[in-house]
């Protein structure tokens, strides 16, 4: 993070917006895939997000760093539509670095659109590209990571579980159920599958015999890495239930 704020000291203006901009996507290769911009950004992108607390609290570094070096620039000197662009980019720092004295406030695993289990599918079925051979295999690749970030998930959990903040039991019970659907299946009935599947007959220079060889590896990875990780996300769960309050 150091390395990162010193690399942006001094920057003319609409560089330093551009390049801090960056600095905070390349964190998170999810939102870079989302972009279609892994060219424009130095990272390994053959994963999913870091979600760690050490790694996030890193980020909360970045964004105040960034924070502060905005207001470095003397925004009175300033041409006006450049004053704009510092206002508005102000006030979106200012309002993350805020947000971080609320950071442990939040449900990670849960059934709303906003949880990791939920952004982690969504991620594999609505936004990973499968257009050419080389995103089909980059989706058997960065699925085998989803083992790693339910960890990390469960590791998130229990810091807020020792700061009181556990989900209400219902909460609970219904994020069990959401989970449900992927272990209570076969592998090639999970949306992962399902998304793969559907998508990889259109995509050009791929026979039958590789499609066929693909559905089996991701059948396999699933198998072996995504349900379990999903049976260990529910036994988890299932174990802070019987702390859990009866209501928030």
């Amino acid at each position: 993070v150091d390395d990162a704020l010193v690399q942006l000291e001094n920057l003319e203006f609409r560089q330093f917006l551009d390049e801090s901009f960056l600095a905070m996507i390349a964190r998170s290769p999810q939102t870079i895939i989302s972009l279609g911009i892994e060219e424009e950004v130095d990272l390994n992108t053959m994963s999913l997000d870091d979600i760690s607390d050490a790694y996030q609290r890193d980020t909360q570094a970045l964004e105040r760093g960034i924070l502060d070096l905005l207001r470095t620039y003397d925004r009175e000197s300033l041409p006006a539509d450049e004053q704009r662009f510092y206002d508005v980019y102000e006030w979106y720092l200012d309002d993350i670095v805020r947000g971080h004295a609320f950071y442990l406030y939040d449900f990670p695993v849960s059934f709303f659109i906003t949880s990791v289990n939920f952004n982690t599918e969504n991620f594999f079925t609505e936004i990973h590209p499968l257009e050419t051979l080389e995103d089909a295999q980059d989706y058997l690749t960065r699925l085998t990571f989803v083992e790693s970030t339910f960890q990390q998930a469960m590791e998130n959990v229990a810091l807020r579980a020792d700061a009181g903040i556990i989900p209400a039991q219902s909460v609970i019970q219904w994020t069990i159920n959401a989970l449900s659907r992927i272990t209570n299946v076969s592998a090639t009935q999970t949306p992962y599958y399902i998304a793969f599947d559907e998508k990889i007959n259109d995509i050009p220079n791929i026979d039958d015999a590789l499609s066929g060889a693909m559905r089996d590896d991701i059948a396999g990875i699933i198998e072996s890495t995504v349900q379990p990780a999903y049976r260990a996300l529910i036994d988890f769960m299932t174990t802070l239930q019987n702390n859990a309050p009866q209501q928030t």
